[in-house]
């Protein structure tokens, strides 16, 4: 998802953030994966288990990965936007 004010990736800040002593101040650290690319993984995943977990090794119907990724973050970007 692009922010209205320019190409800013809207990602939804860190999936697991955590908590950071620094200086005897506590501060939320965000590192690690974004929540927009926790939404997509779970989308995919959920995805390749409607194939029993064999999407694409098996299955000659399976669309190619790459439009699978496109998908997966189109839909976590719905997500994200459901969230607001």
């Amino acid at each position: 998802m692009v922010d209205k004010k320019g190409p800013v990736v809207v990602d939804g800040g860190a999936a697991f953030p955590t908590l950071d002593e620094s200086g005897g101040v506590l501060q939320l650290r965000e590192c690690g994966m974004s929540l927009r690319d926790y939404f997509a993984a779970q989308v995919v995943a959920g995805w390749n288990e409607s194939y029993h977990g064999m999407a694409f090794v098996f299955h000659s119907s399976a669309p190619e990965p790459s439009e699978v990724a496109r998908l997966a973050y189109e839909i976590a970007d719905q997500m994200l936007e459901a969230r607001k």
